[in-house]
Formats: C-alpha cells, structure tokens, sequence
C-alpha cells in the first residue's frame, strides 16, 4: 500500500479518499467494499447467510475486500463478491470478475488466466517485496 500511495500525485490520492465507502448502483444493487456496517470487515462465502437483514432493501449487494469469489441468493437479494483480477484469495490465481444481469437478478462469475510469472517479475523491478509476487502462484 505504501507503494501505491507514492505513485498517487496529491490530487488523486484526495480523489481517492473522497470515494463513498458504499454507493447504490443502478436497478437497486448496492457496492460496499467490505460490510454493510462495519468498516474494514471481511464478509466470507459462509457469512453471506448473515448479510439477510441488509438485504432487504435492495436486488443486489456487491461485496469485495476479500478477494474471494462468490455469489449467493439470501433471500430475494444476490450478494456478490467477483473476486480479484489481480490478487484472488480463494487459491486459484487467474484473475476473477463477475458479469452482473440487474433484469435478472444473476451473475456470472468468470475466470481468466494471465502471464502471473511476468507481473511476478515486473513486481521485483519496481522493488516491491518478492513475496508479494510469490503468492500470486498459488492465488493466496
């Protein structure tokens, strides 16, 4: 994160921090980053049964911050976590992104491969700890 700050000029670094923490997406679908509540909190697979009484309000929640792909009817609301193009947590390296359907209230989850031994070189030019790359491999 330190290394992304320092690429980020002044301006894009307040652009950033001025983002909604969540924000209401079209046909009544919600994105949060990480919980509807609580900031920071990481919302697993086993815990979307949990997300209910968030859900009632809206066709859609889209969850991220866990980097671990899924999707889960809970009640008449789809949660949602496509994943991580980049830095999936759920032990499958090809980047992960969803395909969202708001008239029919589905996603369609996708993966695709990518070179992960170049990005794994291109993060030791930039000086950026080794191990960082490393995981990627094993999509951890």
């Amino acid at each position: 994160m330190l290394h992304s700050a320092s690429e980020l000029s002044d301006e894009k670094s307040e652009w950033l921090s001025s983002l909604p923490a969540q924000k209401d997406a079209p046909a009544n679908f919600r994105a949060i980053h990480s919980h509807p509540a609580v900031t920071d909190m990481y919302v697993k697979p086993d815990d979307f049964p949990e997300m209910y009484k968030y859900t009632e309000t809206y066709s859609g929640l889209i969850l991220g911050h866990t980097h671990i792909q899924h999707a889960e009817m809970v009640g008449k609301c789809i949660v949602i976590n496509a994943g991580s193009v980049g830095q999936p947590r759920d032990s499958d390296p090809s980047s992960a992104y969803g395909v969202v359907d708001v008239q029919e209230n589905t996603v369609d989850l996708r993966r695709v491969e990518y070179d992960v031994e170049a990005v794994i070189e291109d993060i030791d030019d930039i000086g950026l700890p080794i191990e960082s790359g490393w995981r990627l491999r094993d999509g951890w």
